[in-house]
């Protein structure tokens, strides 16, 4: 059976077996609970050459296709390599498939519900959506993070003021860069930031608010981003970004606005993202109760340790099996 949602899944998997195993559990709630989703992308920053996929059992109607990341290593892994790693999945749905959408799903995340008609429908009403997602830090209204993203506004900012200073003449080489992780700003950053700053500008004129981004743990990215990225060549410049200290969801926003179109906040209850930076951003009941799709982080919660997490949603996995059986053998016997 084919899905009536014409849609994919895009998942980064960092090296180690700790990713390899998240990347199971993660793709077992998926299949779960949107099991006829037509595509799901891996694209693997592991050097082991390893098979991601051994001894996953992988729907019919799925294409699970896995590319190795081809920086090999080079460039800053968890930013630069993040951000290239986007690109070249947005190329690849952009080249094989004719999806109407994407999700990207980090390892951390995990699917609680299903999405794709609530997706599906946003984005057919808002023809002026790129990204759908939690704006800044976490989807928590109570938290003196919600709709934060100055830290991103404060390092962009800097890098703009780097740029302008190389344009200019200067060797602004030393400055130290506001973003956690980073010291020196190397030459080859400053020149990374020339470029950026093409991308940043044409967003800025669109009326881009400098920093706003949606939280990277999971978000989701419209077809028509995807086309226009394409058009403009920004899909063939994954190495540009490889040396670039900021992460892939600030370079999704600027691209987003760069090629006129928005980000769209999904994350009141019962919409698709309970998403928060570090930890969930609720007790795991609620986030049942009140109707949740898509939830992050579940490595570093304060409360629960990722193991409970886990054992809780996949149990809550198997109840719901256990009780559609259930029905099913409700009605056969009524029907006898």
């Amino acid at each position: 059976m084919a899905s009536p949602f014409q849609f994919g899944v895009f998942i980064p998997v960092g090296p180690g077996l700790e990713e390899a195993e998240r990347l199971a559990d993660l793709l077992d709630s998926l299949w779960h609970y949107e099991p006829l989703v037509p595509w799901v992308l891996l694209i693997d920053d592991d050097l082991s050459g390893r098979n991601l996929t051994s001894g996953i059992s992988v729907p019919p109607c799925c294409n699970l296709v896995t590319i190795p990341h081809p920086r090999r290593g080079v460039g800053l892994g968890i930013t630069g390599g993040l951000c290239s790693a986007n690109l070249i999945a947005m190329d690849w749905f952009a080249q094989n498939t004719q999806v109407d959408f994407f999700i990207k799903l980090d390892t951390d995340a995990l699917v609680i519900r299903s999405f794709a008609p609530s997706l599906s429908r946003i984005f057919a009403g808002s023809q002026d959506a790129g990204l759908l997602g939690v704006i800044g830090r976490t989807c928590n209204p109570g938290s003196r993070l919600a709709g934060f993203y100055a830290d991103a506004t404060l390092a962009l900012s800097q890098a703009l003021y780097i740029a302008n200073a190389a344009e200019s003449g200067a060797q602004p080489f030393t400055a130290p860069l506001y973003i956690d992780g980073v010291g020196t700003v190397s030459p080859q950053q400053v020149q990374g930031f020339v470029r950026l700053k093409v991308y940043m500008d044409k967003a800025l004129t669109n009326g881009y608010p400098l920093g706003m981004y949606c939280q990277g743990g999971a978000y989701a990215v419209s077809a028509t981003l995807i086309s226009r990225m394409q058009a403009q060549g920004y899909l063939e410049s994954w190495r540009e970004w490889l040396d670039l200290p900021f992460p892939e969801d600030i370079m999704m926003g600027i691209h987003t606005y760069a090629v006129g179109l928005k980000i769209f906040s999904c994350a009141n209850v019962g919409d698709v993202f309970a998403i928060q930076h570090t930890g969930l951003p609720y007790h795991p009941e609620r986030l049942i109760k009140e109707g949740y799709s898509i939830i992050h982080s579940l490595k570093n919660d304060e409360v629960f340790s990722e193991t409970e997490l886990r054992k809780l949603f996949r149990e809550q996995r198997k109840a719901a099996v256990k009780s559609l059986d259930r029905n099913i053998s409700s009605k056969l016997v009524s029907v006898d």
